[in-house]
This record gives C-alpha cells, sequence and structure tokens, in this order.
C-alpha cells in the first residue's frame, strides 16, 4: 500500500506568509486562483519534432513535449509540486502529472503518469499511446471503475462522491484508496491544439473540487500566419495558498524556454543548473 505524501507536513516557518494567510483563511474547497497567460513561439518546437520523429518508435507530439517540459519544471520548481491538505501543505514524494485523452463516449479518461520528471521523452510518449489505446478500446483501468460505480443507484453515488472528497481533503490516506488518481499529482495538463480548434486568447482553467491537484497547464494550437513566426498560447493556473505571483512568473518563463527549444531539457549543463535563459549557450 502507497502513501504519497512526505510526513511531517511543511513546517510552518517554511511556509510563505501569504501562503499561510490563503491556508488559514480560506476553507476547503475554496480556489484562490492566480492565472498567467503568454504566449509560445513554436518554430524551436516543430524542428524539434521533426529531428526527434526522425528516429523515434513512438510518435511524438507537441502535447508529449508540453508534458515532458511540465514534468521538468515541477523538478526544478519543487514548491509546485506540493498539495493542501486540511490547511496544511505536504510536498510529494514523486513528480505525477494527470493528463486527460479523449475516450470513445463519456468524454475524455484523466490519466495518471508518474515519475515525470525522470523518464525519457520517447518512453513518455510510448506511455501516453498506450493509455490511448486502452481508452479508445474502452477497457482501461479508469473506465472498467466507472462502470462499476455507474451500477450503483444515484442517490448513493452522489454520497459516495461526497464522501471520496472529504476523504481527499480532510484525511492523509493511502494513494490505493478513494480518488487515487487525484490524491497523488500536483498538476493537471491540458493540450487543447487538437485539429480544428480555434486560437485561444483567453482560458481560465477549471479545477478539481479538491486540494490535490492545485497547478494546471494548458497549451492552445499553435497559429502561423503571423510576421512574427508560429506561436501557441499558454496558461497556468496556480493556488495562492502554495506558491506566489513572482514564483509564478518564474515557472512560466521556464516553462516558456523549455517550449520553445526542447532540447535543453536534454543538455547536461541544464540538469546541472536550471533552465538557462533564452539565447544561452
Amino acid at each position: 500500500m502507497e502513501w504519497p505524501l512526505r510526513r511531517p507536513a511543511v513546517p510552518v516557518s517554511k511556509t510563505p506568509t501569504w501562503s499561510s494567510y490563503y491556508l488559514a483563511a480560506c476553507p476547503t474547497p475554496s480556489d484562490p486562483t492566480m492565472v498567467w497567460g503568454t504566449d509560445v513561439p513554436t518554430s524551436g518546437l516543430e524542428a524539434y519534432l521533426k529531428r526527434v520523429n526522425a528516429n523515434s518508435r513512438a510518435l511524438v507530439l507537441p502535447a508529449h513535449v508540453l508534458v515532458r517540459a511540465v514534468g521538468y519544471c515541477l523538478d526544478k520548481h519543487p514548491d509546485f509540486n506540493r498539495r493542501v491538505l486540511h490547511r496544511r501543505l505536504y510536498d510529494f514524494k514523486q513528480v505525477n502529472i494527470l493528463f486527460p485523452l479523449l475516450g470513445k463516449n463519456r468524454g475524455p479518461e484523466v490519466c495518471l503518469l508518474c515519475d515525470v520528471d525522470r523518464k525519457p521523452l520517447a518512453e513518455l510518449a510510448a506511455e501516453i499511446w498506450q493509455h490511448w489505446r486502452e481508452i479508445t478500446k474502452g477497457n482501461s483501468r479508469y473506465q472498467r471503475d466507472e462502470r462499476i460505480f455507474r451500477l450503483m443507484p444515484s442517490l448513493l453515488r452522489g454520497m459516495l462522491f461526497r464522501l471520496m472528497l472529504f476523504g481527499v481533503n480532510w484525511v492523509y490516506q493511502p494513494a490505493a484508496l478513494w480518488g487515487h488518481r487525484t490524491s497523488r499529482a500536483s498538476t493537471m495538463v491540458n493540450y487543447l491544439g487538437q485539429r480544428g480548434a480555434p486560437p485561444m486568447r483567453t482560458f481560465k482553467p477549471s479545477r478539481f473540487p479538491n486540494d490535490a491537484a492545485t497547478l494546471n497547464v494548458t497549451m492552445g494550437p499553435t497559429e502561423h500566419g503571423d510576421p512574427n513566426g508560429p506561436a501557441a498560447s499558454l496558461f497556468v493556473r496556480a493556488d495562492h495558498r502554495v506558491v506566489d505571483a513572482y514564483q509564478l512568473g518564474q515557472f512560466v518563463g521556464d516553462l516558456r524556454r523549455c517550449l520553445m527549444d526542447p532540447a535543453i531539457m536534454e543538455r547536461p549543463e541544464a540538469k546541472a543548473n536550471g533552465v538557462p535563459e533564452a539565447g544561452a549557450a
């Protein structure tokens, strides 16, 4: 049985003042949200994908690079890899990410990707493709659990939902119990650049009604035809109880640089010293 959080809780002395304020003032499931929107020039990303896919066994898409870049930045900014539990902050032991994939009948299925910071891009892409194949066939673990859940009477199902929400928000529990997916990851990553998607100008990421996955990263479709080159919108939603706006700006800046030039995640100096500034060797 796996226990996903480090104990004890993050000491109050190491919790930023404003985070302490939000922790005390906002009862669960309040949403003290900050959203940082920017754009990402994608000419470097497109060139990188062309180079990688020339030798990769699994087709690598922008969504896979986005997931890898978020995992990379979470490793460099560990303050984001935390959750709120009973008005205290706890560090996650692993860098895990929730990633929705489109299913057949009932919309997207949210998959749990573990140790994203340690997996090479090709391995991560192959894992995501495997999740997608299982979902399109209707035999993923998540879909099997959902079929059992839908057999319950609606009244019982509603009561179970509320009990699960209470357990995830207020009880330190092993990840094998209710809400095992959402209680094991700090971050939801959305890639909304699917074919036919319109340009994304503004976006307010929603959140689960719990205090585990407090970070959301969403990337929109690439727009071509701009004189400055192709670019895609990027939105990052963070929880003010966990980080402040200055930290959010640093995280978004590093993530943007990783997406502009994904090769920097493979360079030894980047792994040792963090993401270099744009234009650095």
